[in-house]
C-alpha cells in the first residue's frame, strides 16, 4: 500500500500540480493497520503507516511556513486504541470506523464552515 504513495517530500507538489489555484488543502492521515497476524495481516505494515503518519506535519510545515493553506486530519491517533474494533480488515475500516472518520473529518473542517 504504501509503496504505491508518492515521496513523502513530493505530496505538496503533486497536489498544487492537481490543484493550483491557492485554495485550502487537506491531508488525510492514513488509519493504522490492524495487524493481527493471526488473521494473515502484515505485521510490520503498520510501523510503516506510523513512520509515514509521523512525517507529514514536517512537510506539511515546510508548505504551510511558504504561505500554503494545508490543514491535516489525523486519522491516525483516534483509530490507534481500537483499530481491532474499528477495522474490517487489515486495510479498511467497519461501519464505526467510517463513523470516526466522519467525525474526525469534520472536527478538522467545521472551523472553516
Amino acid at each position: 500500500m504504501l509503496d504505491m504513495l508518492p515521496e513523502r517530500s513530493k505530496l505538496p507538489p503533486l497536489l498544487a500540480a492537481w490543484a493550483p489555484r491557492d485554495d485550502f488543502w487537506t491531508h488525510l492521515q492514513p488509519i493504522p493497520s490492524r495487524g493481527d497476524a493471526s488473521k494473515g495481516d502484515d505485521t510490520g505494515l503498520g510501523a510503516r503507516i506510523k513512520s509515514y503518519d509521523d512525517a507529514i506535519p514536517a512537510v506539511v510545515k515546510t508548505w504551510t511556513d511558504k504561505g500554503k493553506h494545508i490543514l491535516i486530519a489525523d486519522m491516525y491517533t483516534p483509530f490507534n486504541p481500537n483499530k481491532a474494533s474499528l477495522l474490517e480488515d487489515q486495510y479498511h475500516p467497519n461501519l464505526a470506523g467510517y463513523v470516526l472518520l466522519g467525525t474526525q473529518w469534520y472536527s478538522v473542517l467545521q472551523p472553516l464552515l
